[in-house]
Parts: C-alpha cells; sequence; structure tokens
C-alpha cells in the first residue's frame, strides 16, 4: 500500500469515528490492507486455477484430444502441467 493511500485511510477513519489515528494504529491497519490483498490475491489465482482446470476437464471431455493435447491447446505453461496432471488423476 503507497504513502498516500495509507494516509488517506488514516485520514478516513480518523474523521469517521472521531478517533485519533496513532502511528502504531496506522501500522497496524496497513498490515491489515496489506493481508487483506495477499488474501484476495490467493483466493484470485485459486480461482483461475480451478476455471482453467474445469476447461481443460471440458476440453478432454468433449473431444478427442489427448492430456497433453488439450493442456497445449489451453496454454498451460510446462510448469503448471505436472500440477493440473495431478488434479486430473484424483
Amino acid at each position: 500500500m503507497g504513502d498516500f493511500e495509507s494516509t488517506r485511510l488514516s485520514e478516513e477513519y480518523s474523521d469517521e469515528f472521531d478517533l485519533a489515528m496513532t502511528k502504531e494504529m496506522e501500522k497496524e491497519m496497513i498490515s491489515m490492507c496489506d493481508y487483506g490483498q495477499m488474501v484476495a490475491r490467493k483466493n484470485l489465482e485459486k480461482g483461475v486455477i480451478e476455471g482453467v482446470f474445469e476447461s481443460l476437464k471440458n476440453l478432454i471431455k468433449n473431444s478427442e484430444m489427448t492430456t497433453d493435447e488439450a493442456m497445449a491447446a489451453i496454454g498451460i505453461s510446462e510448469k503448471d502441467k505436472a500440477m493440473y496432471s495431478a488434479k486430473l488423476s484424483k
């Protein structure tokens, strides 16, 4: 989170709740926001992986492509192929 954004948030919360924002409170608020952004990013990544996985399963099921051909058609990277292969074998 940038300095401008954290300062703006500090001012908003100070005004909204009529609290004096201490440096410690501001530090904790920034930490919580950073944590929230990390969780959101991880959930987005998980959603993308699940979406690609569903597309891969459907392509294999509804075509005559092999797993490797379907992965190539979708554009799955070499480093991700093992992960998707493991998910398919479950």
